[in-house]
């Protein structure tokens, strides 16, 4: 059903006086996971879009490989929350297994987007000068994943993107 609608809508913008677009089907999947124990359903679950992926714990795991993830990843303890000068793009794991030091740009108050990984930094004190379009760097003990991902088959959650 989504390739007939993204068929439909290039149809459509073929037939106006613009023929430059691009469609991009962007969205965060689970690439794999791990039990930790799998009687309490406790894993290690790696996000991806793609391009960029990141190490997360989930508690309750309900979701497979390939599941899409619809809501933004939950940071865990956010702390020294910086603006920087440079657009960077990066998630760098620490010694600290699940710890990680990210640099992004922050899309609406308290969410932070890595390409299309989209993490929530809700219960953390973002300094009063960092606003919607800046670049942050910050470190975060854990990356949870409250929502659990949909099967691929059932649900695809994607964004067109025309340009």
């Amino acid at each position: 059903m989504a390739i007939f609608r993204i068929q439909r809508l290039q149809a459509e913008f073929e037939n106006e006086d613009n023929h430059d677009f691009e469609v991009r089907l962007l969205y965060m999947f689970v690439k794999s996971t791990e039990w930790i124990n799998r009687s309490i359903k406790e894993a290690e679950v790696v996000v991806s879009d793609g391009n960029n992926e990141i190490l997360c714990f989930s508690h309750p795991f309900l979701g497979e490989v390939g599941g899409i993830v619809s809501e933004p990843l939950y940071c865990l303890d956010a702390e020294d929350i910086v603006l920087l000068d440079d657009e960077i793009y990066s998630i760098k794991s620490s010694d600290s297994y699940f710890r990680h030091t990210i640099c992004g740009k922050i899309i609406d108050n308290n969410i932070v987007s890595i390409g299309e990984i989209r993490l929530s930094l809700e219960g953390s004190y973002i300094p009063g000068d960092i606003k919607n379009g800046d670049f942050i760097t910050f470190e975060t003990l854990r990356v949870d994943i409250y929502d659990n991902p949909d099967p691929p088959k059932i649900k695809e959650r994607r964004k067109i993107i025309l340009d």
